[in-house]
């Protein structure tokens, strides 16, 4: 019995340790770090794909680590706090036509002088106004000009907070697409493009007209816009623009990351499910007709899961344009023209109108559809009607979202490496992340530091492994070994378990069978006995 106890301990001890070392390895995963410049403090822009891997949507988890295995102190420099309580604005802007400029409208940058290019002067609070009495629309109409507007001014100076979008009203006038370059500017000379080039839409197709006079502006800081038509001579009149802002710290924004093509995962008589990517937070979404001259009327949900408990509906937005455009709250009750009310599964985060209609002067597609900022498990699409509506074969999604961004200090000797959980039971080791007024001594709240530049490759299929990190801060005199040297210990300890439980075995069996070829000797109890 003592033997067999023996036995089973010595087995033990070899599968404990294979055990460890398989466990750790499946619960957490890193990768290399790349350093631009001398720091010591760097920005690095997380890849949106590192949400899929993570073991929770905020990145809890997240940790930067230094050649020794130790946590180097880091802070988030996009707030989602500060993202969430984001309430957005509207005015209406001043409006100045400009017919006396070239109607070339070629792109680029231009300097030519604000007097000569566009007739306005500059009031001292910083507004425009023109110089001399001349065309310029009122608030109430547009007035008919005698040439036709190659250039039209936005004044921008007066509106507080990062812009979000710009949206026109067009004049009556032509239908079709409206190509242009929309440029910015603080001082009415040096002008700069602000993302590519675009196309107002006004279209009639069959009874209904389409229009697509909002343009996003991705939370730029500029005084002055410049919209160049590209085809003056068939551009509409504008008669208005409103510019939607948002309050929040004055910090670059990353630009919204796009995806590959999503196909659906099933599809019924009108709708079609789509998986979303997990755990990203979705800022924007595409959908993608495969074929041309279509034209429909779509609704956009997110379906819960059944054994989901998560009420979606009452959660903030965290997307300013969503907010614009569809209200404060995510959810919205259709009637009408979709039917029923739908289950209380699903979230409606759209209803919308999607096409893809080839015109004389190019393919005219609805635009991107802003999403709340959320993180959704599976997007229903539904038409009215048969879901052919939308072409002989369903359409695919794009999926957008803006990387987050953190700033950590090198501390301690390189590599450094970023890690993760890859399930929710491992232990997160090492301090949180900081505010970067803590962080960084002579931080200014709202404004962006100035930061050398770091960068991570997610190895999608071959995550370096390492083993679980102590939740215990180690003091300065114990060195933590390096997750290299750490993982080639436990596999020597493996090793080494396995020949001592080969040499007990061993002995184990030979004792064993020595003991039952021993001949039995009896006890000599001497002349008594016989």
């Amino acid at each position: 019995m003592i033997q067999s106890r023996r036995f089973t301990a010595a087995l033990s001890l070899p599968l404990a340790l294979a055990l460890a070392l398989t466990t750790a390895s499946s619960a957490h995963a890193q990768s290399p770090i790349t350093l631009h410049g001398n720091g010591p403090f760097y920005r690095l822009e997380l890849p949106p794909a590192l949400h899929g891997l993570a073991a929770f949507d905020d990145l809890r988890d997240l940790r930067v680590r230094n050649g020794a295995g130790q946590a180097a102190p880091f802070g988030w420099l996009d707030g989602e706090a500060e993202a969430a309580q984001a309430v957005p604005a509207s005015s209406r802007a001043p409006l100045f036509a400009s017919p006396s400029a070239s109607t070339s409208a070629s792109g680029g940058t231009s300097t030519a002088p604000a007097d000569e290019l566009l007739l306005l002067k500059m009031r001292p609070d910083g507004s425009i106004a023109l110089a001399r009495v001349g065309a310029a629309p009122s608030a109430a109409k547009a007035v008919a000009l005698p040439a036709p507007v190659a250039e039209w001014v936005i004044d921008a100076s007066q509106v507080t907070g990062a812009l979000v979008q710009i949206r026109f009203e067009l004049a009556d006038g032509p239908m079709g697409l409206f190509p242009y370059t929309l440029e910015g500017s603080d001082d009415l000379r040096q002008w700069h493009r602000l993302g590519a080039d675009d196309q107002l839409v006004r279209l009639r197709h069959g009874e209904q007209t389409i229009e697509r006079l909002a343009v996003e502006l991705d939370q730029v800081r500029t005084r002055f816009l410049r919209l160049r038509w590209q085809n003056p001579a068939l551009a509409p009149q504008l008669s208005a623009a409103w510019l939607d802002s948002v309050q929040q710290p004055e910090r670059s924004v990353p630009a919204i990351a796009w995806g590959n093509e999503v196909r659906p995962a099933a599809c019924g008589v009108d709708f079609c499910d789509y998986p979303a990517p997990h755990g990203l937070p979705l800022q924007s979404l595409r959908i993608v007709l495969g074929q041309a001259n279509t034209l429909a009327p779509v609704r956009l949900s997110s379906v819960a899961e059944p054994s989901s408990a998560v009420d979606q509906r009452r959660a903030r937005p965290r997307n300013a344009l969503f907010v614009l455009r569809h209200g404060l709250h995510a959810s919205r009750e259709p009637r009408g023209r979709f039917g029923e009310t739908p289950a209380a599964t699903e979230t409606l985060l759209a209803d919308t109108t999607v096409f893809r209609l080839n015109q004389p002067a190019g393919e005219a597609r609805s635009s991107a559809i802003p999403m709340d900022g959320g993180v959704h498990t599976r997007l229903r699409l539904r038409t009215d009607g048969p879901i052919a509506a939308l072409g002989a074969s369903p359409p695919s999604l794009l999926f957008g979202a803006r990387p987050r961004a953190l700033v950590f200090l090198a501390q301690g000797q390189p590599p450094f490496v970023l890690g993760w959980n890859a399930n929710a039971q491992a232990a997160i080791g090492g301090p949180g992340p900081l505010p970067l007024a803590q962080l960084m001594p002579g931080y200014q709240p709202g404004r962006s530091p100035a930061l050398d530049g770091a960068s991570v490759t997610l190895a999608l299929g071959a995550a370096v492994a390492v083993p679980a990190t102590p939740a215990v801060v180690e003091t300065e005199s114990k060195v933590e070994p390096a997750p290299s040297s750490r993982k080639l210990w436990l596999w020597s300890a493996l090793g080494v378990g396995l020949l001592l439980l080969g040499g007990m075995a061993w002995s184990l069996l030979s004792g064993l069978k020595a003991q039952a070829v021993e001949p039995r000797i009896e006890p000599d109890t001497g002349p008594a006995a016989k």
